[in-house]
């Protein structure tokens, strides 16, 4: 199994807290059709920035253990 594959499996926390807050996200926004536009977008860039910082969090936490780690960097950095 390649090292990286290997760590996110050891590490699924993170990647079940993204999931969830996806779920959420996801659940206000047909729960609550009330809402203005701008409010989800508000929600929506809130939950992307989040994911972004993280991701690249985990990019840089992970350089040492896959050569891959800067194809990770610039994804996650150009989603937020």
């Amino acid at each position: 199994m390649d090292s990286s594959r290997t760590h996110m499996a050891q590490d699924w926390r993170g990647l079940l807290i993204r999931g969830i807050a996806a779920i959420l996200f996801g659940i206000a926004a047909i729960s609550w059709p009330g809402l203005t536009v701008a409010t989800l977008v508000l929600l929506f860039g809130f939950y992307i920035l989040t994911d972004g910082i993280l991701g690249v969090i985990n990019a840089v936490q992970y350089r040492k253990i896959t050569t891959h780690w800067l194809y990770w960097l610039l994804e996650r950095a150009l989603v937020c």
